[in-house]
């Protein structure tokens, strides 16, 4: 699905937040930013009103090939940065959840009131409460 234009302005307000006001600018590649000399991968979930802490998210091949990722919950100050290390551990854990329709994705659920990310079988969670609304 294509970003909206609104999206996009989020994603840059929330980048500028995570860089300390330095301005991003786009790296080649799908949802990629430059913020100084790190590449943010940034992805945005909207609130889902039957599940308003709960946000969907997928790491893909291009997710692994930024220096960071940067999870968007709804608002511009509500985010998660994560290191690149963590998304690979997730994506390369036996039971990680793969997407039914895309083998290469892992599909991730977000719970912003625990600060956990369900990931794998059996509802494996890993707390990120250290990577939420963290900056460079």
């Amino acid at each position: 699905m294509p970003e909206t234009a609104e999206t996009e302005k989020l994603k840059i307000t929330v980048l500028k937040k995570v860089g300390n006001s330095i301005n991003p600018t786009k790296a080649p590649g799908p949802s990629n930013h430059w913020v100084g000399r790190k590449k943010i991968h940034a992805r945005f979930c909207r609130t889902n009103d039957r599940s308003p802490n709960l946000f969907k998210f997928n790491i893909n091949p291009n997710t692994l090939e930024a220096d960071y990722e940067l999870w968007i919950c709804g608002e511009v100050g509500l985010f998660y940065l994560l290191p690149t290390s963590v998304m690979q551990a997730i994506y390369d854990d036996p039971e990680a959840y793969p997407d039914y329709r895309h083998p290469e994705i892992r599909v991730v659920s977000v719970d912003v009131a625990k600060d956990k990310v369900t990931y794998k079988t059996g509802g494996g969670k890993l707390d990120i409460a250290r990577y939420r609304n963290k900056t460079l």
